[in-house]
């Protein structure tokens, strides 16, 4: 097995979204995004990719058939599309709240994926250097949410 150190783009590029930013500091990049997500209510914003540098966009479609439909932009022409069951979207609301308060408070966010020899992937968040689960990692497994172009 081997060991790829990566920032997750779906964890570390969420911005604090309820407090101000200190006096100085850029403006919170979706601010109300997990908000949002709880409610299932149309949201689209734009952040700073952590590693590529680029402004891409996470939209909250809305719900259809029970489901909430989310769309976020991955670097190159990839985007991942998510169709969250009403547990799997307060779940991953409250991760990224807890994303959120990491960063408010000053704490470093950041993820390993291992790949085994066979290309199955797993990924572990750490918040602080202590591990947190990541419920959108299940939901890609799950193929709750997808990858594609």
């Amino acid at each position: 097995m081997r060991t790829v150190c990566v920032l997750l783009a779906f964890a570390a590029s969420v911005h604090a979204q309820s407090a101000p930013p200190p006096a100085g500091a850029p403006a919170a990049e979706c601010r109300e995004y997990a908000a949002k997500l709880d409610s299932c209510s149309p949201y689209t914003c734009t952040f700073t990719h952590p590693l590529t540098g680029a402004t891409l966009e996470r939209q909250i479609v809305g719900l259809t058939d029970g489901r909430c439909t989310t769309v976020e932009a991955m670097p190159g022409t990839h985007k991942m599309r998510c169709e969250f069951p009403p547990e799997i979207r307060k779940a991953v609301a409250a991760f990224y709240r807890t994303i959120q308060g990491a960063e408010r408070s000053g704490k470093t966010i950041t993820g390993t994926a291992t790949v085994d020899d066979n290309g199955k992937g797993r990924s572990t968040t750490t918040i602080g250097g202590k591990a947190v689960d990541n419920p959108l990692e299940d939901a890609l497994e799950r193929g709750t949410c997808k990858v594609g172009s």
